[in-house]
């Protein structure tokens, strides 16, 4: 059904762009409007194909579950935890060079020639010993345990540093929830909006209705001219216009949240619109202390900072002197006396003396690591600063423009009322209630823009503290 639609539509495109390329006259131009018709019926019978396809059950959204949703299965909190997991990984092998190591082994050794004359017997006669050499094919098993006795601090050092990497990266999955959490809460607020748009687009073409229709008693009546019936169906028409650009606003903010909830493309959204009262009962000060302590950036900072100094720590331990030790149990099966059976007993000592220069280059390497780390975390701080300060000017802005927002709706409503009464009586004009109407529904629509706009702060200000709990008062 689709691809059919698709192939209606086609030949009508072309057909209408054939015609205007061979002539640019007024009756290409007629012939393309003339296609206008059967386009937007085809464009239709699209649409209704679309949502006669099966949906599923219908998703009712408040805030909180919004952000549950997001990141619980958003791709970029999913992918934050695997490398969280990556990074304990890393922690687990630099943690497994303090414990000793166990191999077995098992070989098969063939030698051709050794049981010919010129080879072992000859050797046996010679030195008068039987089972001297070992035969044609041997079988060798043994056991080693090694273990490192002393690395010049080099494995806890590295055991640190992945810890506090682990550490750091778990910030950092913190940090990519906090985004997330952010981005529902801004989409979720996007929704609200255009739906809300919708409902007042709605009542605006509503109220132009009614308008239209006393027009047209007034005319049948005489007392007003077919020119200002005609203004009202001009004015009809723009508010469907407006009403079909606030539905589609209001679909793109749905597939906003399908994709940052990872939702089938066709799940049906429902929103429930209660929020909380969200003002904060502290001082930018505070705001700004609370901020910079549990912001999950500067945590993630913090601890890769440490990571950088651990890690200059095990540069400095391959100055030192390094000590392991190892015992082996060995078994050569007809390995004669040339490979005797037992244990083994190895304890050594080795001391890097000149590498080359490497391990000045890893100093350096380390130290301007550190140096970046630092600043960074100074440049992380006037950040965070910032966005608190620029929250709070939000919210500040937000319930200024409420409190406007509301009182320009109540007056607008009165200037619609009166224009109504005064246009009924015969002393106004047409142009009085559309303009009145106009102003009315600009007011409302500025006025949930003004209702978005603080709740969308509200959560730049959750984000900007790197938590959920912001002090809230009455």
């Amino acid at each position: 059904m689709r691809s059919a639609s698709l192939l209606t539509l086609l030949p009508m495109i072309l057909l209408s762009s054939a015609a205007l390329a061979e002539d640019d006259s007024s009756g290409a131009l007629d012939q393309l409007l003339g296609n206008v018709g059967p386009l937007l019926e085809a464009s239709e019978a699209y649409h209704s194909v679309e949502e006669s396809l099966d949906a599923p059950e219908t998703l009712v959204l408040d805030l909180a579950r919004c952000v549950d949703l997001a990141i619980a299965q958003n791709a970029q909190v999913l992918v934050a935890d695997t490398e969280v997991a990556l990074r304990e990984s890393q922690t687990g092998q630099a943690q497994a060079r303090r414990r000793p190591e166990v191999k077995a082994q098992w070989a098969y050794t063939y030698v051709d020639g050794l049981d010919q004359e010129i080879g072992r017997p000859v050797v046996q006669r010679l030195i008068g010993v039987d089972g001297y050499a070992p035969d044609k094919g041997t079988i060798t098993t043994g056991l080693t345990v090694t273990q490192i006795l002393y690395a010049g601090g080099q494995i806890d050092a590295a055991i640190k540093a992945s810890q506090y990497l682990a550490a750091s990266e778990s910030w950092r999955a913190e940090a990519v929830r906090a985004e997330i959490a952010y981005q529902a809460r801004t989409a979720y607020h996007d929704a609200l909006l255009a739906h809300a748009i919708v409902h007042v687009a709605n009542e605006a073409l509503t109220v132009f209705e009614r308008h239209l229709a006393d027009t047209e008693a007034l005319e049948s009546e005489g007392v007003v001219t077919p020119f200002e019936v005609r203004r009202a169906q001009t004015e009809v028409g723009a508010r469907r216009a407006d009403l079909a650009s606030a539905e589609a606003a209001a679909q793109l903010a749905d597939l906003n949240i399908r994709r940052l909830l990872a939702l089938p493309d066709k799940q049906p959204l429902e929103y429930e619109q209660d929020l909380p009262h969200a003002v904060p009962d502290q001082d930018g000060a505070t705001l700004k202390a609370t901020a910079l302590a549990q912001r999950p950036e500067l945590r993630a900072l913090s601890d890769a900072l440490a990571a950088g100094h651990q890690q200059a720590r095990a540069v400095k331990g391959k100055y030192l002197p390094q000590a392991a030790a190892s015992l082996s149990w060995i078994n050569v099966e007809n390995g004669g006396q040339v490979l005797p059976d037992g244990w083994q007993i190895n304890v050594g000592a080795q001391w890097d003396l000149y590498l080359g220069g490497q391990r000045k280059y890893e100093q350096g390497e380390v130290r301007a690591r550190i140096s970046g780390l630092k600043l960074q975390h100074a440049d992380l701080e006037r950040l965070v600063a910032l966005d608190v300060e620029q929250a709070l000017i939000r919210l500040h802005e937000g319930t200024v423009a409420m409190k406007t927002g509301q009182e320009n709706v109540a007056l607008a409503a009165e200037s619609v009322r009166l224009a109504k009464l005064r246009y009924q009586e015969g002393f106004g004009t047409q142009t009085e209630i559309v303009d009145s109407a106009l102003v009315h529904t600009q007011a409302k629509t500025a006025l949930v823009q003004a209702i978005h706009d603080y709740y969308v702060a509200y959560a730049s200000l959750q984000k900007a503290l790197g938590s959920d709990r912001v002090p809230a008062g009455e």
